[in-house]
């Protein structure tokens, strides 16, 4: 997990909004259970999500059919939900994007490659100016 000093912009939606990457959870391959200890990550980031638009992207490695991937992606998207509003997160902060054939971290060459596609990255996108 990154810490909120080491928040960097990946993207200027616009001069008044900065979308910041928060952090990531990892999955075993066809599942949408987060892990125990990618639960304890997501608890710690919960301080840095008190305010803006939370964005959760859900991701897949290139292993099996278009349409079972899609449903993966976006069900370890839900999964992760699912924890911040058990945080207290209001659900209606959250939004759910998935990609499940694109945006590979590595190239899934091997197992431990694959793992590392098969993920949940979290994002805040914040009207609050960003001094890093």
């Amino acid at each position: 997990m990154v810490s909120f000093k080491d928040l960097v912009p990946t993207k200027k939606t616009n001069k008044k909004s900065t979308k910041l990457f928060v952090g990531k959870t990892n999955f075993s391959f066809g599942s949408t259970k987060v892990s125990v200890e990618d639960i304890s990550n997501i608890e710690s980031l919960k301080n840095q999500l008190k305010e803006g638009q939370i964005i959760l992207k859900g991701f897949t490695d290139n292993i099996g059919p278009l349409h079972i991937n899609a449903y993966i992606a976006r069900k370890r998207a839900e999964s992760v939900k699912t924890i911040l509003v058990s945080l207290g997160v209001d659900s209606e902060r959250i939004s759910i994007l998935s990609s499940p054939l694109s945006d590979y971290q590595n190239d899934n060459l091997n197992n431990n490659q694959r793992q590392q596609n098969r993920r949940v990255e979290i994002y805040v996108k914040t009207n609050r100016r960003i001094i890093l």
